[in-house]
């Protein structure tokens, strides 16, 4: 039987990894270790953030029920290009109507905006 975890025909896969230091980046790489995954580091630099190109968001700002909203609107692919999942979908599974999840949806997606930007405006 096979795992669940084996990618079809072992393709490799390319992550690009940003930590905020060389102690994170060294237990992440520890974990990977401990998993048994084959790593090959391309290249190692330090980052050059500058208050314009960062921003640290707090998920406070969201009620519970709008942070399960937007995980599961994230794990089901509704965020990606095409959908994976629709507005039905995750009603159906939050056991809600449309009009509530997308509302949810606005509402946090508006916070998390003002939160990072909410300096810009």
């Amino acid at each position: 039987m096979a795992s669940n975890n084996t990618r079809a025909n072992n393709l490799p896969v390319q992550v690009v990894l940003e930590t905020e230091d060389s102690d994170a980046f060294r237990e992440l790489m520890g974990v990977v270790g401990n998993a048994n995954l084959t790593v090959d580091t391309k290249d190692v630099r330090t980052a050059q953030l500058s208050p314009e190109s960062s921003a640290r968001v707090d998920l406070g700002v969201l009620t519970d029920k709008q942070r399960r909203t937007l995980e599961l609107a994230l794990r089901e692919g509704y965020y990606e290009r095409p959908r994976e999942s629709n507005l039905t979908d995750l009603a159906e599974q939050l056991d809600l109507s449309k009009s509530a999840v997308s509302q949810r949806l606005r509402t946090a997606e508006r916070k998390l905006i003002k939160a990072t930007l909410g300096q810009y405006s």
